[in-house]
């Protein structure tokens, strides 16, 4: 461990019962740091973070310590094993700290009420452990003015953080799940820093392979599994943006509303914990008897997917014992050519089960192993994949897929697109997926909150415009009726702080000029493992009263009308 001498910043190396009582600092980064290969280079008493060394090594003496250890000049980067040593032993050497200088160069005394809470600090990977970790933390802001203790700050740090102040005080005995939720909001330069700096608090030991991505989270999870296999919680987590999956999550945010979760412990003393390998997980389930089950109206309804009761339960929610949904039935669909020449869907099925509707939880009533009335159910024991993502290539993440049908049976034609570049492509007659007329592609960009627009006409005059909203939440659908001179770009500038503000709408309604209605419903479907919204429109003659087209008129209206603070 090198450690920095306050009074001279000359550095020293000791190691494992020599180490010396010393500082710490925590910072977030800024972009003229100082390396332990420019610590000694004068030029560098230039920069600012030479300022901020010499600041810390300053408070430090003041208060009679004779080193400190800062991360941006007591680590050798350039050497793999030197920093991977570092990354392994970081939150141990936080813990074993006399005292952590916290410095926040973006709050000040005079702004400490407005601007302490959303610091910049509070959303960086790595300080969380360095929050928890030492057990005097000292914060101060840019000019080195002490702001308060963890302890006179506990209620400030608790609102940005949502750690309780007793889990300040004993972090060790919180759950998987829990643990996670403090993560999932804060941010880290590489992406597998993500999996990196959580290594302290979850007590685990693993090697640094820089270039390997999101599999480092993978493999952290690996690792709390083995040394943690009692806490389901770690399965506990939501994200509405996958499809189906494995038990683990990519990254830390989908635990984000899963603070709340509390790991029990299954009053049935028979049932085992699950069993884990590399890729599968094998534990007691439930599955239906059948997909189907004749209700008592004499109709048959479909049963509820197999699912998973976790040791778990969900805090203010009450008898609520959480579970999830897997599925072994459909891997893949895709469509094939007949013997008689007809396009059919067929798919392809897995020996094991993966998770199904990971956007949401289940709540149950009993935990596993316990005696369950229905009696289309019955319990076995399921293999689980635990890293199954078999859909949506990284590079493709952002970008949504919609299809919009050419209305040329119902006597209307594109006459305008926006944008009008190669986002729009015309589709063939014959589509993949089923034989339709011809219509449009558009390929919206998720991560810009992208809008299109198609305008149909017919030869009657009557006009209207369907536009698509990306946003987090999927694709929205607007008909809009444009004015005479009105285009498209027209109304998308019209419309747009309405579009940007409401939230995602999968059905429009609108009368249109002469005697028609027009209703527009996307629908989401996976193709290929691949997220594709289909829009349908349907054209209708005009009924008698539009009050759906009335009031939405009237909402924009008013919308458009009220004066807004931005």
């Amino acid at each position: 461990m090198r450690l920095l001498n306050t009074f001279t910043l000359k550095m020293y190396e000791f190691y494992d019962a020599e180490i010396p009582d010393y500082a710490i600092l925590s910072h977030t980064w800024t972009k003229y740091e100082v390396s332990l290969q420019m610590l000694e280079d004068p030029k560098s008493v230039t920069l600012a973070g030479y300022a901020k060394i010499k600041r810390c090594c300053e408070l430090a003496l003041s208060e009679g310590w004779k080193y400190a250890w800062i991360d941006t000049c007591c680590i050798d980067k350039t050497s793999s094993a030197d920093l991977s040593e570092a990354i392994n032993a970081m939150y141990r050497w936080y813990e074993k700290a006399q005292v952590c200088y916290v410095y926040m160069a973006d709050v000040s005394a005079a702004t400490f009420d407005k601007v302490f809470r959303i610091s910049r600090w509070f959303f960086r990977g790595w300080t969380l452990q360095e929050l928890l970790a030492p057990k005097t933390v000292v914060f101060y802001g840019r000019d080195w003015e002490e702001l308060g203790t963890k302890w006179s700050l506990r209620d400030e740090i608790s609102r940005a953080t949502g750690i309780t102040h007793h889990q300040m005080i004993d972090h060790k005995s919180v759950n998987v799940a829990t643990k996670m939720s403090w993560a999932a909001m804060r941010e880290t330069t590489r992406i597998e820093d993500t999996a990196y700096c959580l290594l302290g608090l979850f007590d685990i030991n693993m090697p640094l392979l820089y270039g390997e991505g999101s599999k480092a989270f993978m493999r952290l999870q690996h690792e709390i599994l083995q040394s943690r296999e009692d806490d389901e919680s770690i399965f506990a987590w939501k994200d509405s943006k996958t499809y189906h999956c494995g038990l683990l999550a990519r990254s830390p945010a989908p635990f984000a509303l899963s603070g709340n979760i509390i790991s029990v412990k299954n009053p049935n003393p028979k049932i085992k914990p699950p069993s884990v390998t590399k890729r599968l997980l094998t534990m007691d389930g439930l599955d239906s008897r059948s997909e189907y089950q004749l209700h008592e109206s004499g109709r048959y309804t479909k049963n509820p997917s197999p699912y998973i009761i976790l040791n778990c339960v969900q805090q203010g929610v009450e008898n609520r014992i959480v579970g999830i949904e897997v599925t072994e039935r459909v891997v893949e669909d895709y469509f094939a050519m007949s013997s008689s020449g007809v396009m059919e869907r067929r798919s392809s099925f897995l020996d094991y089960f993966v998770r199904s509707s990971p956007g949401k939880l289940l709540r149950c009533k009993s935990f596993r192993g316990s005696l369950i009335p229905d009696p289309n159910f019955f319990h076995t024991m399921m293999k689980i994949s635990l890293d199954h993502f078999p859909f949506v290539p990284s590079n493709q993440q952002q970008k949504l897929t919609v299809i919009l049908p050419s209305l040329v049976d119902s006597g209307f034609l594109p006459s305008e697109r926006h944008p009008n570049d190669s986002a729009f492509t015309s589709l063939p007659s014959v589509f993949p997926l089923r034989t339709r007329p011809e219509g449009w592609k558009v390929i919206l960009d998720l991560s810009w909150s992208s809008t299109a627009a198609l305008m149909f006409r017919s030869e009657n005059g009557e006009v209207f415009a369907v536009v698509l909203t990306a946003k987090e939440s999927g694709v929205g659908v607007d008909v809009f009726l444009p004015e005479s001179t009105e285009m498209l770009g027209d109304i998308i500038d019209k419309y747009s702080l309405y579009l940007q503000r409401r939230p995602i709408s999968d059905r429009s309604f609108s009368g249109l000029q002469e005697k028609h209605d027009v209703c527009a419903t996307s629908r989401k479907r996976f193709v290929n493992y691949e997220m594709v919204y289909f829009v349908d429109i349907k054209i209708s003659p005009k009924k008698a009263k539009t009050h759906n087209s009335k009031n939405l008129g009237l909402y924009r209206q008013r919308f458009l009308a009220t004066p807004t603070r931005d």
